[in-house]
């Protein structure tokens, strides 16, 4: 059964070890994120109605994804990888574990919600961070080509299965208890990272060969490298859009829907956004790579995020929203 399953995936036998962690460290990832997102943004919307206030979450989430990353980034080739992706993720362990148990920390029960929400764009990075840089360092260039799009799949499939459980799931249970089921799949993400890490990242490149390996640009090589320059103008661009449908969206959805089923509209709503990205990586952005190259794939981008854009903002203004 496992046999023709890793041969479907394109799995070779002797892979079979480390995609095997990897795929399930997926799913656990899948879980905590969707989790956290839902429960987060939900409580939130809830009990922060001012549109000021989402606007100021907006920011100070931004300002704490950027510290994450940059210190993570300080670190690497600094530290192992081993030692610098454990620190990462018992840090999100225990912040996690502060939004589920320290509501009677702050004066006001309400804080605890607006940490969470500013919380979920650093962890979300700092998980994926350490999910693709141990990836990177269990396989080589060839084989990296070749399993990128099963690992991919494995963490969407995750994710799908994660946000059409949750509707079901909040049957029973409140909406902070996701915080729970959260912190439940963060602590089995870090428990498998020490299991990958013990049995087959602890093998790999020392850290000067990681060095050497990974040389990264000084801030101002980002401006004389046009490829690199234009790479980073295009994510800038395409972030601030983000944020912008994102606060649209949210502040759209604060008033069209009821405050009880706000978290069961997330998650169906997150659900059909991973469908489709599914659907498109499988079907259009593989095919568009290997057919017409880079070059091509890099025009379409921006065209479709545009067109996409428009869109949201024609729709928004049909049904009275702006």
């Amino acid at each position: 059964m496992l046999s023709k399953l890793y041969k479907a995936l394109g799995i070779e036998p002797e892979e079979s070890g480390r995609m095997t962690l990897l795929l399930v460290m997926g799913f656990f990832m899948g879980m905590f994120i969707a989790c956290l997102s839902v429960a987060a943004q939900s409580l939130f919307l809830e009990h922060f109605p001012d549109q000021e206030d989402l606007a100021t979450a907006f920011v100070v989430s931004g300002l704490f994804a950027l510290t994450a990353t940059f210190v993570y980034n300080f670190f690497q080739n600094r530290v192992p990888f081993i030692l610098l992706g454990g620190i990462s993720l018992l840090i999100v362990i225990s912040f996690t574990a502060l939004i589920e148990f320290g509501e009677g920390v702050f004066s006001d029960p309400d804080t605890i919600h607006y940490i969470g929400f500013t919380l979920i764009l650093p962890f979300t990075f700092i998980t994926l961070l350490v999910f693709w840089g141990s990836f990177g360092r269990l396989f080589n260039l060839r084989e990296s080509k070749r399993l990128l799009g099963s690992v991919d799949a494995g963490f969407l499939i995750a994710s799908l299965i994660a946000f059409f459980s949750i509707p079901q799931i909040l049957k029973y249970v409140e909406t902070a208890a996701l915080y729970s089921i959260g912190l439940v799949s963060i602590i089995g993400y870090f428990l498998l990272f020490a299991i990958l890490s013990i049995r087959f990242l602890s093998h790999g490149a020392s850290l000067a060969e990681e060095k050497r390996k990974h040389q990264k640009l000084g801030f101002l090589q980002i401006f004389r490298v046009r490829y690199v320059f234009y790479m980073s103008i295009f994510v800038i661009i395409t972030m601030v859009a983000l944020r912008f449908v994102d606060f649209s969206f949210l502040q759209t959805t604060q008033i069209y829907f009821d405050k009880n089923y706000v978290p069961t509209f997330l998650s169906y709503f997150e659900a059909v956004v991973v469908i489709f990205s599914f659907l498109f990586q499988t079907f259009a952005a593989d095919k568009i790579v290997s057919m017409y190259g880079m070059r091509v794939a890099s025009i379409i981008n921006p065209i479709l995020t545009g067109l996409f854009t428009v869109g949201a903002l024609l729709l928004g203004l049909s049904f009275g929203y702006t």
